[in-house]
């Protein structure tokens, strides 16, 4: 009787050092993931934010292209003024 109390005393201790064990582990995976998560979202946002610089750029670009053809129409327009009227 008293080898059974032993050995099932040895058992629980065994399977509560298992279930720590797992514990820890479940934990640390869980760790691991979020960090993961954590990265594959920063690099997400990196890449929209490049994106965003691209497309405001090429925005940029588009606007003096209008500005300049529009500068130029307005001083055809005034240099034809000046002949008519010089």
């Amino acid at each position: 009787m008293e080898k059974t109390i032993k050995f099932n005393r040895i058992g629980l201790k065994r399977r509560f050092i298992q279930y720590i064990v797992i514990l820890l582990t479940s934990i640390f995976l869980f760790f691991l993931a979020s960090k993961l998560l954590e990265k594959r979202k920063l690099s997400k946002i990196r890449v929209y934010n490049s994106q965003i610089e691209q497309l405001q750029d090429e925005k940029q670009r588009k606007i003096e292209l209008i500005e300049n053809e529009y500068d130029d129409k307005i001083e055809l327009i005034l240099n034809k003024i000046n002949k008519i009227s010089g």
